[in-house]
């Protein structure tokens, strides 16, 4: 008899037991939740990683066969504590799964800085570049030549001081960063000005076209992937407010219509360790293996008033024909409509453990967008020097520190 009911409460035991593990086992999607809310401390894309992370089965079936081996009181703390699942449990599958999603934590979080970030240098970079490569020649209101036209290119600098080299969880965006800085955005321009006869005034027109090649950017950064394009259209109009023999002043307003796109992509590997036991004990961790990249378009209308005095010989000068040089101030406005696209094109994920083969394929990340319509403003001085049928300028602008170099091989006066 003792036997029996011995017999009957084991079976009774061993029955209970599963069943109560079980009812304390959290879905997958509770469990990634709760390991979010627990390690990522940028809550504004929260639902961005959650929807990530969701849509992999392989990630899913991996959690489901690992949890499960827990006792009911680990489970009790695990839920407590997310983190607490590399503290009792050395399962591959498990340490795969936590590591990756902890990889797509710091993917998305570098995203959104990335963005952030670059809406800045953009705001600064746009507006410089809209209000670039204003030299239509040296023309002087009744005075001759009447016309000129002109060809040439023009281009930017931006000005840093030193490059953020430091290696982090953020590393990635410090290239992106670091890589648009580094980079020239080159235009071919074809310009005209017109004297309009008797009257104190003068009209110009621009047409140019962004050259920012793949090839050409290689010379610059190894690491990264770029390239532009886009075009810029322009105006100026100019009236005489004093003139003599050999100097003059004038005021002027620029208009111009900047539009393109800038595309960049990286080929970059995340590691994430990963400590397991209590209180610390076996080192391991998860390879991440992405593409991320962001696409950058935009629309700028530009405006600057601008008060220039000059000098230029009345009469041919020797050997050099036409000799005539300029300094401008102006306030630059800039208006821009920008769109930011950052993506993540392909993703797989591997745990470094010796013998595991197994891998996570199946990760789909979200594009992260931003449109913004955004106001700059900034003073910029410029320089241009006219000898013989040729043109140079160069400006810099003070708030975005930048600087641009303009050269006219071709400058045609009639």
């Amino acid at each position: 008899m003792k036997k029996i009911l011995l017999l009957v409460s084991i079976t009774i035991f061993t029955s209970i037991i599963p069943l109560y593990s079980q009812q304390y086992v959290p879905e997958f999607e509770d469990f990634i939740g709760s390991f979010i809310n627990a390690n990522l401390d940028y809550l504004i894309v929260s639902n961005e990683i959650i929807r990530t992370v969701l849509t992999s089965k392989e990630l899913e079936n991996m959690y489901k066969s690992g949890i499960t081996n827990f006792t009911p009181a680990e489970i009790n703390n695990i839920k407590s504590d997310p983190n607490k699942i590399f503290e009792y449990t050395t399962n591959e599958s498990l340490i795969l799964m936590g590591g990756t999603v902890l990889a797509v934590f710091e993917t998305v979080k570098t995203q959104y800085n990335l963005n952030m970030s670059l809406l800045d240098k953009f705001q600064k970079r746009l507006s410089f570049l809209a209000g670039s490569g204003n030299n239509y020649g040296m023309i002087i209101p009744m005075r001759t030549p009447l016309f000129s036209l002109a060809m040439g290119l023009y281009t930017d600098f931006p000005s840093y001081s030193k490059k953020n080299k430091t290696v982090s969880e953020d590393y990635y965006q410090h290239n992106f960063i670091n890589g648009l800085d580094a980079v020239p955005m080159p235009y071919f321009q074809v310009s005209g000005q017109a004297n309009l006869w008797k009257l104190p005034v003068s009209l110009g027109f621009r047409a140019g076209a962004l050259l920012g090649t793949k090839d050409l950017y290689s010379q610059f950064v190894r690491d990264i992937e770029m390239e532009a394009s886009g075009f810029n259209f322009g105006g100026e109009i100019k009236t005489l407010i004093w003139r003599n023999d050999y100097l003059f002043l004038d005021l002027r307003a620029d208009i111009n219509y900047n539009t393109g796109t800038f595309k960049s992509s990286l080929n970059k590997k995340i590691y994430i360790p990963i400590t397991l036991g209590y209180l610390g004990g076996t080192d391991t961790g998860v390879l991440f293996d992405s593409n991320p990249g962001f696409e950058a378009n935009w629309k700028t209308f530009f405006i600057a008033p601008k008060l220039t005095f000059g000098f230029k010989m009345k009469d041919r000068v020797p050997y050099v024909q036409y000799l005539g040089a300029s300094f401008s101030i102006s306030y630059d406005s800039s208006f821009i409509d920008i769109n930011i696209k950052n993506y993540i094109k392909s993703s797989s994920a591997y745990a470094n453990i010796l013998n595991f083969s197994k891998y996570i394929t199946d990760i789909k990340f979200y594009d992260f967008e931003t449109d913004k319509k955004l106001y700059y403003g900034d003073l910029r001085f410029n320089i241009t020097l006219d000898v013989f049928y040729m043109s140079l300028s160069i400006e810099y602008a003070v708030f975005s520190k930048m600087w641009s170099l303009t050269i006219i091989p071709v400058l045609i006066r009639i």
